[in-house]
């Protein structure tokens, strides 16, 4: 039963008018700034000639601002919206990650292990024949293996033949499709080499961990328990039209399907563990802009999706954790872009400035390139900041233009800069006061990813209430655990806390 505040008491005018009208305040200038920032992106939409533009800004799970704008198929007259779906390359490595950490949870593998075990063959570096290759080296692109001469013809034999061929015929000396170049010349774990191969063969090591196909699995394991309606086959998506069309030069280069969904491509003879490039686990994942903002917000929670745990917090912890480090020697940094990296992860703005996302802070996410698709999905793992940005193409040019002070190309940096000018600080201060300060209240917290208050033991025990930020008592209760989830009570403005030493009252600032 919902509790009232008596009218105009004391307590409402002393306390909740000021916080209303403070919250007032907050929301109509979120809905300014997102309309300014509206308008701001649809220049840079203009200026570039992109066909369609999505980006979506949030802190937390909060969001601050959603833009859609242009086509998601020119022929058709269909536009970019919420539900619009892309094909959004190399970001797919992130969720790949991400499914193979959901067989490090469940006990398969350890980091460190040789793949070889799970393959059923012997994988090696010919110039380094007793260094194992390891999970950690894939998801880390210092395995040595690279994309080369034998690996274009791969993977159209992989796409066009029935029955698709093995992956080893790419990473075996007597292969069919190897060439020397498939293996570099520095030691396994030394050196970083971004190399799509490195994901279509944790593809493979899905498969072969968990018995299923490297699609099925990804559906049913992560996608679907983070409400991703897309996935990585394109014959059972599940509405064709919301798939938009990859441009360059306002010609069609991928993902023309005209709304008619294409015949399934996989064999029937297909067995699961031989070759996951089938589902181009490097960059073939197809979800709308609303899915990347929720997989970045699963990350920033520890691994929590609306009360579900997907990942561990231990298997986030390795998937965010520093793997490389750029020295100058020891890699290549792909023209300056790729300066520190996780476990399918980059870290943006590490080690140099060129490379940031936001000034002087590092985010955590992916870049893509494909088809004349460009997207980005960072986030800062502390205050939860957001951005997720999506173009399907050009119409003219040739090109996209170079940024002038980074090394993403011009739409990317316009919209970063626009979204930190309006967004950062306000992300930034996101928080939660605790009033007063007395000696009982130390060590009470509010974390803000995982919307929970950190409850100390010498507040077990003590009674809970929190009000909205209509005045309304949302909820009575004992605080039984160290860690109490507010889900369900979010937004509150003021929390009560009564023990039997003090009163400890928790009041939002700034909260959206």
């Amino acid at each position: 039963m919902v509790e009232k505040l008596q009218p105009m008491s004391d307590t409402f005018k002393n306390i909740y008018l000021p916080i209303l009208w403070m919250m007032f305040i907050v929301f109509t200038n979120a809905s300014l700034q997102a309309q300014s920032f509206g308008d701001e992106l649809q220049s840079v939409k203009t200026e570039n000639n992109l066909i369609g533009l999505a980006v979506g800004v949030r802190c937390g799970n909060s969001e601050l601002a959603t833009f859609y704008g242009g086509w998601s198929d020119v022929d058709s007259g269909i536009p970019i919206d919420e539900n619009t779906m892309y094909r959004v390359a190399s970001i797919s490595k992130s969720f790949t990650a991400a499914g193979l950490m959901i067989l490090y949870d469940q006990g398969l593998f350890q980091l460190d292990d040789d793949i070889s075990e799970a393959l059923g063959y012997e994988v090696r570096n010919p110039a380094f024949p007793d260094v194992l290759i390891t999970y950690r080296m894939l998801l880390s692109h210092q395995s040595s293996l690279q994309d080369g001469g034998g690996y274009g013809s791969f993977l159209s034999a992989t796409y066009q033949n029935d029955p698709t061929p093995d992956i080893q015929e790419v990473l075996l000396e007597n292969g069919a499709y190897f060439t020397p170049n498939m293996w570099r010349t520095e030691m396994p774990g030394t050196y970083f080499a971004y190399s799509n191969l490195n994901y279509g063969l944790i593809g493979t090591l899905i498969e072969a961990l968990s018995g299923e196909r490297f699609d099925e699995f990804m559906s049913t394991h992560l996608l679907e328990p983070l409400n991703i309606n897309g996935g990585y086959n394109v014959s059972e998506l599940n509405d064709i039209e919301s798939l938009a069309v990859l441009y360059r030069d306002n010609i069609p280069q991928a993902d023309d399907y005209g709304g008619v969904a294409p015949d399934p491509f996989v064999s029937e003879d297909y067995i699961p563990g031989t070759n996951g490039s089938l589902f181009a686990p490097q960059g073939g994942l197809r979800c709308t802009l609303e899915d990347l903002l929720d997989f970045a917000h699963m990350l920033s929670n520890q691994g929590n999706f609306e009360g579900t745990q997907l990942l561990s917090a231990e298997a986030v912890e390795a998937i965010l954790n520093t793997e490389w480090d750029y020295d100058g020697t020891n890699g290549d940094n792909y023209f300056g872009l790729f300066n520190r990296w996780g476990l399918g992860i980059h870290h943006s703005g590490a080690n140099g400035t060129n490379d940031r996302v936001v000034s002087n802070e590092i985010l955590m996410g992916h870049p893509g390139e494909a088809y004349g698709l460009i997207s980005d999905l960072y986030f800062h793992s502390e205050n939860g900041y957001t951005i997720a940005f999506v173009t399907n193409g050009y119409a003219s040019g040739g090109g996209y233009s170079f940024g002038e002070e980074t090394i993403y190309y011009l739409p990317e940096e316009q919209t970063f800069s626009l979204a930190e000018d309006f967004f950062w600080d306000a992300c930034s201060t996101l928080r939660v006061d605790v009033k007063p300060p007395q000696k009982f209240c130390e060590g009470l917290n509010y974390n803000m990813q995982s919307n929970e208050l950190i409850v100390p033991e010498n507040f077990l025990g003590s009674r809970l209430e929190v009000y909205s930020p209509e005045g309304k008592v949302l909820k009575k209760d004992r605080l039984t655990s160290n860690r109490y989830h507010l889900s369900e009570e979010s937004p509150f403005t003021i929390i009560h806390i009564s023990g039997k030493e003090s009163t400890c009252r928790l009041k939002a600032v700034n909260l959206f």
